[in-house]
């Protein structure tokens, strides 16, 4: 049960893939997938003011982004709606979700905030649902939610909802490089062409990932969508070989895109790679993290 009111806020963390293979199409219309996600330090926040009520009420704020929708059509209102639903809850949701990572980069934004909602309401009821519970609403909100509901480095399968957490824990710094351009998700599925005998793909880069040998990936790891995001936008191209000749160990597109990102050993040297780039550019320099359910449940 809880309490009366309460209000308190979360971070809400960026991913990028260190690599991805697309798989495979199923007959419903999703790709599968075979891909590593590591969660990194951009975060979004959100601020949850909650209380109890004899009917329920979702009140959602934006701020830092005109471009994302405050209504049903947000992430963050589906996932407290399904929540609700599903535990017979009544509450009074006032919601704040202050923007700072880019939409339509390809790092997640959206699908990690939709889980941290999860997580957040979760909590803060007592845990009515287990991780199991919790991993099936966020499968049926996206395919990317499941892995923010654990957060950290995971090897990714099926539509991205089949996950297994892997042990490795990398000290490097991120470069994320964000262009001024929002990918449609869509319109890069639907321009894969896709390649058979692709089964073994998932333990290659797992295995690979885990090896933690920087010099293997750049040889040895791709991302599928590169060949066709950098054909319409070889800006991104550009970008990539930039952050190469820059001293990056290893650099790629995340996801579909527009983010590009570069994995420096050295801090400093990222620091001066990403001065180096022209605007109108965003650019962050960030760790890996590791976020999610029994990061949140152990602070309790």
């Amino acid at each position: 049960m809880a309490p009366e009111s309460l209000r308190f806020s979360l971070p809400s963390y960026a991913k990028v893939n260190l690599g991805l293979y697309v798989t495979g199409k199923r007959k419903d219309g999703y790709h599968e997938l075979a891909t590593v996600f590591q969660q990194v330090g951009l975060y979004d926040t959100l601020y949850f003011d909650i209380e109890n009520a004899d009917r329920s009420e979702i009140d959602l704020t934006v701020s830092n982004n005109l471009l994302v929708s405050a209504d049903e059509n947000n992430l963050v209102y589906q996932a407290a709606q399904l929540f609700l639903h599903v535990t017979q809850k009544h509450l009074t949701l006032a919601i704040t979700l202050e923007k700072k990572i880019p939409i339509g980069a390809g790092l997640g934004g959206g699908s990690s905030n939709a889980a941290v909602t999860l997580l957040a309401l979760n909590n803060a009821l007592g845990k009515p649902l287990k991780a199991t519970d919790l991993h099936r609403l966020a499968i049926s909100l996206g395919a990317d939610v499941a892995f923010f509901i654990g957060g950290g480095l995971a090897a990714a399968s099926g539509i991205g909802e089949k996950l297994r957490p892997l042990d490795s824990r990398f000290d490097f710094t991120v470069a994320l490089l964000c262009p001024d351009l929002t990918i449609s998700t869509r319109w890069a599925y639907s321009q894969i062409k896709l390649q058979k005998n692709r089964s073994a793909e998932l333990n290659d880069l797992s295995d690979l990932v885990s090896r933690s040998k920087f010099t293997d990936w750049r040889e040895n790891m791709g991302n599928d969508f590169e060949p066709v995001v950098f054909k319409k936008y070889p800006q991104l191209q550009a970008l990539k070989n930039g952050l190469y000749e820059s001293g990056a160990k290893y650099a790629s597109l995340s996801g579909s895109g527009s983010t590009v990102f570069g994995i420096f050993s050295d801090r400093k040297k990222a620091e001066i790679a990403c001065r180096n780039f022209r605007s109108p550019l965003q650019y962050y320099l960030v760790k890996p993290m590791y976020w999610g359910l029994r990061e949140l449940e152990s602070h309790n």
